[in-house]
């Protein structure tokens, strides 16, 4: 027993000489560090089970219509979903009356509109309306249409507020348009029949 206590002890300390004293060797012990446990090691969330989010999307993305549309951008007219958008207040950056907008435009909707109108126009899916900061993730993108050079277009428009109320005409007849509200009508419909089997299941 006491090899096993003297075992023990040598473990937890070294042992230094000290100085001779009346023909006397002094053991000095030194105490060894414990290492110090981490109190939040146990909340650390596993790799296999962290989320990873994806990439982010590069802002300067664009698709032109038609190829060679890309050219001398500072001089086209841009067009935010915001700017025809009847959910949305002039303040908040609407700039054609409520009655002649539309309810939440994409702007996919936005460029399939102005290619049916014939006009040159690069869609950029991921630029944010600095004016409207709930459209950076909820309905992010603009469409820069050049009306200078689109030989093909249906009119002349003597303005962008003009381009823009005749935008917001020809969107509720688009395939594209249909095909969305079509798809998020059903959404709500699957989302309506979950929540009300849940309560059923609830009170059960």
């Amino acid at each position: 027993e006491n090899n096993n206590n003297n075992n023990n002890h040598d473990n937890n300390h070294n042992c230094t000489m000290g100085k001779k004293s009346g023909g006397r060797v002094h053991m000095k012990q030194k105490k060894i560090p414990q290492p110090t446990l981490n109190p939040l090691a146990n909340l650390a969330i596993p790799p296999e089970e962290m989320i990873t989010f994806p990439p982010k999307p590069d802002p300067n993305t664009s698709y032109p219509w038609p190829f060679n549309a890309s050219s001398q951008q500072s001089r086209y007219h841009v067009i935010y979903p915001t700017y025809l958008d009847a959910t949305k207040t002039v303040k908040r950056g609407r700039i054609i009356s409520r009655t002649d907008a539309v309810d939440r435009p994409s702007v996919s909707e936005i460029a399939a509109a102005v290619k049916h109108m014939k006009l040159r126009h690069v869609c950029q899916p991921y630029k944010g309306y600095s004016r409207d900061t709930e459209s950076r993730w909820e309905n992010p993108g603009r469409v820069l249409v050049d009306l200078r050079e689109s030989p093909g277009a249906m009119k002349v428009f003597k303005n962008k507020k003009e381009l823009v109320r005749d935008v917001a005409r020809v969107i509720p007849d688009l395939e594209v348009r249909k095909t969305r509200l079509a798809a998020e009508e059903r959404e709500r419909l699957e989302e309506a029949a979950a929540e009300r089997e849940r309560k059923r299941v609830e009170a059960a």
